[in-house]
C-alpha cells in the first residue's frame, strides 16, 4: 500500500512549500549497497531508502483551508533517516 511521508526540507528551499515537502513511498526501505547518485546528490552505499514521488504544491491557501497538491511523474530515492516519524 502507499504511505504519505513528510520529508523536512532544505533551510533554502522552505520558502518553496514550508518546513515539509509531502512524497508518496512507492515501497519499502531497503539498504543501498553501492554509492548512488539521485539528481546532483551522491547517497553513499549502506544507508536506508525508499523509492517515492514527490507532490507538489499548487495551492497554500484555498477555499475549505485544504491545501491542493499534485503527484510528479519523476521517481526518486529518499533517505529513510530524512523522513519526519510520529509516534503512535
Amino acid at each position: 500500500a502507499k504511505q504519505l511521508a513528510a520529508v523536512r526540507a532544505d533551510r533554502r528551499e522552505q520558502s518553496l512549500e514550508g518546513l515539509y515537502w509531502l512524497a508518496v513511498l512507492k515501497g519499502k526501505a531497503y539498504t543501498l549497497t553501492e554509492d548512488t547518485v539521485v539528481n546532483t546528490d551522491t547517497i553513499p552505499a549502506g544507508y536506508l531508502v525508499v523509492k517515492a514521488q514527490w507532490l507538489r504544491l499548487e495551492q497554500r491557501e484555498c477555499e475549505g483551508k485544504l491545501r491542493s497538491y499534485t503527484l510528479l511523474e519523476a521517481e526518486t530515492l529518499i533517505i529513510v533517516n530524512h523522513m519526519v516519524r510520529l509516534a503512535g
